[in-house]
């Protein structure tokens, strides 16, 4: 998936964390309670046994402050990247923490990081315990969450914490950094009469033409090498004699490019009624943008037309599609009181090109442009003819998802 190929071991400069504070925890302030009512005894009665006893209760409270008060001292922290994920896909988010105290381990780390999506309410607490931070030695700390929505999350602050050994005081260390996570549309199934009626729109348009490009097909000549050639495509006989690299060049076939014409459409006195539409046309798309990835060597033209308007063209690999899903992941619909595009909204749309597809909001409209007729116009009522979506019409959550277990996001530590 693309969602996945970021590097997960590229790192960036490690960061420290704010001077630790220290504060008595609940079981603490119980203790201190008891050495109080035994010191207002001994007082009272003035038992002397009362005051050694409280005397030699006062020190696993102090020796517990002073292992708290050293234990986070010299932590670092060093980001893992976030990947990108689709909605309902489980994203992994990293830490690497560095101790470098050169003599004192820290124990029983609690790491705790928050999850929430800006401009939406609720706050997610993430929290995994880290059993040990050896004396100069880095330990990667992971927890998993998976996302009820597309958008911008935001993880943030990291801290970490602890009350090793006694629990009695705890302390904690603050890192303020925050980072930023892409949520993509959910994934849904593309159905058989989708790719019959591509196969049946470009019936009789593929066309091969020789071309010195990279995607491989059908062998063609040789060619001197260049940066960037596969070692695979040597020609090593030829190499050999010419006593220069050459390498064989195929001729690419090529489909008619796909033109897409996303139209997020929703009615300025109630855009809220065609949320799910709008959220089921954005999985629809994302699908499709997807499995022409997948398929390799088809281009697309792409326009989407909803706050603002965004285009593209190419072939789709993995760098255009991860540009084109995180447009989607964002895209808000634009709002027009009228049900049927206008003359303008026609007029920005290039009807000369071939296999030209339009996924809207709105309904059909009843008549189209003269001399329109290799448009498809897919609306709210069509989707089910051509795309399953994975998700139905259930309404989405506002926050943000735990793992699947509804619990806390379980943790790994290695």
């Amino acid at each position: 998936m693309i969602a996945h190929q970021a590097h997960p071991e590229r790192r960036k400069r490690r960061e420290a964390f704010l001077p630790p504070k220290q504060r008595l925890t609940a079981e603490g302030w119980y203790y201190l309670l008891v050495i109080a009512f035994i010191v207002g005894g001994a007082v009272l009665r003035e038992v002397n046994l009362l005051v050694l006893l409280a005397g030699l209760m006062i020190g696993p409270l102090l020796w517990n402050w002073l292992l708290a008060r050293w234990a986070l001292r010299r932590i670092t922290a060093t980001e893992v990247p976030l990947a990108r994920a689709h909605v309902g896909e489980t994203l992994t988010a990293s830490w690497l923490l560095h101790n470098q105290d050169a003599k004192l381990a820290a124990w029983g780390v609690v790491v705790d990081e928050g999850v929430r999506q800006p401009g939406v309410p609720g706050y997610v607490r993430s929290r995994i315990v880290a059993p040990c931070l050896a004396p100069g030695r880095t330990v990667r700390v992971s927890y998993r969450l998976v996302f009820p929505q597309r958008g911008l999350y935001e993880l943030g602050p990291l801290k970490l914490s602890t009350s090793f050994p006694l629990g009695l005081v705890r302390t904690s260390a603050l890192l303020r950094r925050r980072r930023t996570v892409t949520v993509w549309p959910a994934l849904g199934k593309l159905l058989p009469s989708w790719q019959a009626m591509l196969r049946q729109a470009q019936l009789g348009q593929r066309t091969s033409q020789p071309r010195k490009g990279r995607l491989e097909g059908d062998y063609y000549g040789l060619r001197e090498w260049r940066p960037g050639d596969s070692r695979r495509w040597i020609h090593w006989r030829t190499t050999a004699r010419l006593n220069a690299l050459t390498v064989r060049q195929f001729e690419q076939r090529r489909d008619e490019a796909l033109t897409l014409v996303v139209d997020l459409w929703a009615p300025r006195d109630d855009p809220a009624s065609v949320t799910d539409q709008v959220e089921s046309a954005l999985r629809f798309v994302a699908t499709i943008i997807e499995d022409r990835r997948r398929r390799g060597e088809h281009e697309v033209q792409m326009v989407l037309r909803g706050k603002e308007t965004e285009s593209w063209r190419g072939v789709v690999k993995s760098t255009m599609a991860a540009r084109i899903l995180d447009a989607l992941a964002v895209a808000q619909p634009h709002c027009d009181s009228d049900a049927s595009p206008g003359e303008e909204w026609w007029r920005q749309i290039d009807l000369r090109q071939r296999n030209l597809i339009v996924i809207s909001t709105r309904p059909r409209p009843a008549m189209a442009p003269a001399g329109v007729s290799n448009l498809l116009w897919i609306g709210p009522d069509d989707y089910g003819r051509w795309f399953e979506d994975s998700l139905g019409s259930e309404p989405e959550t506002a926050d943000v998802a735990p793992p699947a277990s509804q619990g806390v996001p379980t943790g790994v530590v290695s």
